[in-house]
């Protein structure tokens, strides 16, 4: 089985070392070739636009596809992000590439506004991510396809919300392991 991880800087592993990330660890867990793609700092229109040369090309069984919070750190309509995830998904589905969906983890606000930029407004952030979930958890259910919910997984976690974050949008290495447990195929 070989799985391509689509996405931006928490699929990366921004913040973390090398092995620490969530998509090197179900390497290891599930002993599967794992391809990650993640592009510190891309928007689901980013994604869209490398699908081709980053999954398509690269002949996997199936792709991980999670996305969003950048585009919602921006300012970005949550239709554009929906669409785009949506466009993904369907284009991976016309190649046979079996898509999974990862829901992102939510924003630590107070962590956010010390580490990065102090003018956004995160509850609006965390607000269109719960509404990008609700809506995609909704097709997921509709269209058959597996979904990973990492949100979830974050917000019903036993350990410190603190200890889950680096900056406040990033996972520690705690935190990747909590998406790693939350992923079976």
């Amino acid at each position: 089985m070989k799985i391509v991880c689509l996405g931006d800087s928490i699929t990366y592993g921004y913040g973390v070392y090398p092995g620490e990330n969530w998509c090197d660890i179900i390497r290891k867990n599930l002993n599967v070739d794992i391809i990650n793609k993640g592009l510190n700092g891309d928007t689901s229109s980013g994604m869209l636009f490398r699908c081709f040369d980053d999954v398509i090309n690269l002949k996997p069984s199936s792709v991980i596809i999670m996305g969003g919070t950048n585009d919602f750190l921006m300012g970005y309509n949550i239709t554009r992000v929906i669409d785009n995830i949506c466009t993904i998904i369907t284009e991976m589905e016309q190649k046979s590439i079996c898509p999974y969906l990862g829901i992102q983890i939510p924003v630590h606000s107070t962590l956010a506004k010390k580490f990065w930029d102090s003018n956004i407004d995160y509850s609006l952030v965390n607000a269109n991510i719960e509404d990008y979930r609700s809506k995609m958890l909704n097709f997921c259910i509709r269209y058959n396809i597996k979904f990973f919910d990492f949100y979830k997984a974050f917000k019903c976690s036993t350990e410190n919300f603190n200890s889950l974050f680096i900056d406040g949008i990033h996972p520690t290495k705690k935190g990747h392991e909590i998406m790693a447990r939350t992923i079976s195929f």
